[in-house]
């Protein structure tokens, strides 16, 4: 369906907005103002936005399928509404892709046939990826621009850096602690990327940082898929470690900085603008007692990037989707209200009213 969506508050990003929008056959062709664009609109439907704020879908790089929607059913054909369910309940989130963990886990080999059944009856859905075990051979190849499940990259242990010397593609290592983060740092040193190398690294967590972990993370450039929602118990769990400071530690802000890339995952529990407030609304206790805003509270627009555009990085598609601009995957949504007027302790409140993926619109409050 091509569509000709107006009356918005489109954000491109760096404080810039339009009103207006074209998509052809997924992508977006143009953007501006409606008067400008209504000679290239032939053939398209209308979406009346009603003056509502839109942002580009929301890429979620790490979630599992089993505790974001309990248990899954053990009979198949329970299994794919299971299935099914769950990317409805992530595309009410604003999610248009979601990339799942547990592969080996809640969800098995035996379950691909069945998901790619789910998606051959079912056209609205967000797309699914994959992150794998170290020890599962790959899906049949990567494809990223179509609807079926696809290959988002190995998990591999923080001492196996040596197996990313002459690979292509994503590594994925889980670091839930400090002692963990030294570890990768060592093997980092011991074995340096190629230059030229097209592998990326993708820490998991990796909250737990001294002020001589940002340098090194920084230099190396390393992808970090992070937790807003789960800030408090974050910190709570860094503090007494060694190096650790409020300063420090889930420093999503001094890491952006510094070259690295900053991607938020909504969580087991899919509520992506709930972590969103508790990034940009960060507050920290003083030496002398008194409450302050934290250093490593973003802006609402870094917010904003790492749920969006530098989660799209975990899997090479941040040139494909997770902005607004022409020429990339019309992935969007429309919103309840206004991110940049709205009072900051409120962003968590905030729920999409549409949810659309590549021009197809997943879910919808508003008439389209």
């Amino acid at each position: 369906m091509d569509v000709f969506l107006i009356h918005g508050k489109i954000w491109q990003g760096r404080g810039r907005f339009c009103d207006a929008m074209v998509i052809r056959q997924g992508r977006i062709t143009a953007m501006g103002r409606q008067k400008e664009l209504a000679h290239e609109t032939a053939g398209c439907r209308v979406l009346d936005c009603g003056w509502r704020m839109v942002i580009p879908g929301l890429f979620e790089p790490y979630v599992c399928m089993e505790a974001a929607c309990g248990p899954l059913p053990f009979q198949t054909r329970h299994r794919k509404e299971g299935f099914r369910a769950w990317l409805r309940q992530a595309a009410r989130a604003g999610f248009t892709t979601v990339q799942s963990c547990d592969l080996g886990g809640a969800v098995t080999k035996n379950d691909l046939p069945v998901i790619e059944q789910l998606y051959r009856e079912d056209k609205c859905l967000p797309r699914l990826q994959f992150v794998l075990p170290q020890d599962w051979p790959p899906l049949e190849g990567h494809r990223p621009a179509d609807r079926l499940p696809g290959f988002g990259g190995r998990m591999l242990a923080a001492d196996s850096l040596w197996q990313t010397q002459h690979r292509g593609g994503q590594s994925w290592v889980q670091v839930p602690d400090g002692e963990t983060l030294e570890r990768f740092l060592e093997q980092l040193r011991a074995h340096p990327l190629p230059e030229g190398n097209p592998r990326r690294l993708t820490l998991v967590g990796a909250a737990c940082t001294s002020s001589r972990h940002l340098q090194a993370l920084g230099a190396a450039a390393v992808d970090i898929v992070a937790f807003p929602g789960q800030l408090e118990d974050s910190l709570a769990a860094c503090a007494g470690q060694t190096g650790a400071h409020p300063d420090t530690c889930c420093a999503w802000r001094t890491l952006s900085h510094l070259g690295a890339k900053v991607a938020f995952a909504g969580g087991d529990s899919l509520s992506p603008f709930v972590g969103l407030q508790k990034a940009v609304c960060r507050r920290q206790t003083a030496p002398n007692g008194a409450d302050r805003h934290s250093p490593e509270a973003l802006t609402l627009e870094e917010g904003l990037q790492a749920l969006t555009r530098s989660a799209a990085r975990t899997d090479f598609q941040e040139d494909i989707t997770g902005r607004l601009a022409p020429g990339f995957r019309a992935d969007l949504l429309v919103l309840d209200r206004d991110v940049f007027t709205c009072d900051l302790r409120m962003i968590g409140q905030v729920r999409p009213v549409l949810t659309m993926a590549g021009g197809r619109v997943l879910w919808s409050e508003i008439p389209h």
